[in-house]
């Protein structure tokens, strides 16, 4: 499956970051993603990867109505997971190149993306069952992520809002961007999810959306 990535998507991208400080309680988020559903309708297959503003890169799987790895985050300030990462649907650890310990967390899991409500209760049953009994860390090829990173076969953009509301997009080096840490779990997230899409592709799914929020030491992701 070849790489794609868009200042559409990124527009997306900016449009969750606008409305996940305000997506408090699972009965906000129907609303707040009914403009997007219709938005994804058309999106082409390809994997997506993205940098949010100022926030380590959180990569993720674009497939045909589906944005995965959404990244619908917790208030840094506060120290606490959001609702949906609390009970997470997957979850693991990873050391990175600094020693630090970092969770990622992943909720929202729906394989019916175009259907509220956006949760769990869309996830496939099999899937789901995969997913709580497989280490995807273990069958994660990371390396392999960090190799593709620098040699610019996965495209990475970073979107801006302008003073006046509007998006800037533009092509960004992660490894210009990001430090080693950074890269590391950039290229974790997006082995991980790697994985799930090969699983979701072999089991004829349509596709998958999800959100994820991680930390590595104090900080929030």
């Amino acid at each position: 499956m070849e790489n794609r990535t868009s200042p559409e998507h990124d527009a997306l991208d900016v449009l969750l970051d606008r409305s996940r400080m305000a997506l408090a309680e699972p009965g906000d988020l129907d609303a707040a993603v009914e403009v997007m559903l219709a938005d994804l309708a058309d999106r082409p297959r390809g994997r997506v990867a993205r940098l949010g503003r100022g926030r380590r890169v959180a990569a993720g799987i674009a497939l045909s109505a589906v944005l995965a790895g959404a990244g619908m985050s917790a208030a840094a300030a506060t120290g606490l997971w959001s609702w949906w990462a609390e009970t997470p649907d997957l979850a693991y650890e990873f050391t990175s190149p600094s020693g630090e310990q970092c969770e990622v967390r992943y909720g929202l899991m729906s394989t019916s993306p175009t259907t509220a409500p956006i949760d769990s209760s869309n996830l496939d049953a099999g899937l789901a069952e995969w997913l709580a009994g497989t280490d995807v860390l273990a069958v994660a090829d990371v390396d392999g992520a960090l190799a593709a990173f620098e040699a610019g076969e996965v495209e990475f953009f970073a979107a801006h809002l302008d003073d006046d509301g509007g998006l800037t997009s533009e092509a960004v080096q992660p490894g210009e961007v990001l430090d080693a840490d950074g890269l590391y779990a950039a290229a974790v997230e997006y082995a991980v999810s790697e994985v799930i899409n090969d699983e979701v592709i072999a089991r004829g799914l349509t596709g998958i959306a999800y959100g994820t929020e991680s930390v590595c030491g104090e900080v929030m992701q």
